[in-house]
């Protein structure tokens, strides 16, 4: 699972940023910390986040093929 590699504070603010739309600013003043941090951990979040999403075959790769498959496509 891709929540997996993050750190429990990277997991807290790609919580509250994508699944509450919190900005990066309410974050730092949720958490009492300065948004220097926050943006810090926020982008070792994606980077990890990326690092999972990539396949032998290049990036979302099984992504796209599961979508083609369930909109009845042929995939190559």
């Amino acid at each position: 699972m891709a929540s997996d590699n993050l750190t429990p504070r990277e997991e807290l603010i790609v919580q509250l940023h994508y699944g509450d739309g919190w900005s990066l600013r309410r974050i730092a003043r949720g958490i009492h910390c300065d948004i220097a941090s926050v943006s810090r951990s926020h982008a070792a979040a994606l980077k990890h986040l990326r690092a999972c999403s990539v396949t032998p075959d290049g990036p979302f790769d099984a992504l796209t093929s599961t979508l083609s498959t369930l909109l009845g496509e042929e995939h190559d």
